[in-house]
């Protein structure tokens, strides 16, 4: 759930130290150079897939701020009567 991280597969680690020890030996501009980096980015990708599902602070403040403003009002509402003359104008049935 929160927090857990996956080990990294140690045969991504490798292969992905290996596209870099390639990528050294060409140059930025040639057309190998583009391949590797093409298949490093894949490799990085599955190693490390981003998170669909991440949460943000600011969303768990205002959600914890309203979850005690709840609270305040209900423990409001148990100690004290809410009383309301308008109660007592009601339109009564007839029987």
């Amino acid at each position: 759930m929160f927090g857990k991280k996956q080990e990294p597969d140690p045969k991504l680690e490798e292969v992905s130290n290996n596209l870099l020890v390639e990528l050294k030996e060409y140059s930025a501009d040639s057309d190998e150079y583009a391949k590797i980096l093409s298949h490093y980015v894949k490799v990085e990708e599955i190693r490390n897939p981003k998170r669909d599902r991440q949460f943000s602070w600011d969303t768990v403040i205002i959600s914890a701020a309203n979850i005690l403003g709840i609270v305040v009002i209900v423990a409001y509402e148990q100690k004290h009567v809410f009383t309301s003359k308008g109660l007592g104008e009601r339109i009564k049935p007839k029987i």
